[in-house]
């Protein structure tokens, strides 16, 4: 697992298991957003998933004062948190081993520290 930037904060594909994919939160060089971690379907976005359902900008996450935010960016297929869909463009604070779905990709947001202790509990 790569955390580049200093980022502590990772995405978790699937469920703990074999398939699991991992995620890191951080900044690709010269990305758009300083301020933010774009989740999208094309290359210039921090974290790319290749599905149909993501869109090309399809939601971004940001730490405010201590504090994880995700938002939906006006996504096609929406964005959910804990089976909640997320109103466009409105930020939602979100904490760690919380469920949040792009689209059809359902993903859980971990941090750095709750990430090591999911993948250290698999055998």
């Amino acid at each position: 697992m790569v955390l580049g930037g200093g980022a502590a904060i990772d995405l978790a594909l699937g469920a703990a298991g074999p398939d699991l994919e991992v995620y890191a939160l951080a900044k690709k060089p010269g990305a758009p957003f300083a301020d933010m971690i774009t989740v999208g379907r094309t290359a210039n976005n921090d974290v790319v998933l290749n599905d149909v359902t993501i869109s090309r900008f399809h939601a971004y996450f940001k730490s405010v004062d201590g504090e994880w935010r995700v938002c939906d960016a006006g996504s096609k297929n929406g964005t959910t948190l804990l089976g909640n869909a997320l109103e466009a463009r409105k930020e939602e604070s979100i904490k760690s081993g919380q469920a949040v779905a792009f689209g059809d990709v359902e993903t859980t947001f971990y941090t750095a520290a709750e990430l090591f202790n999911v993948l250290s509990s698999i055998r």
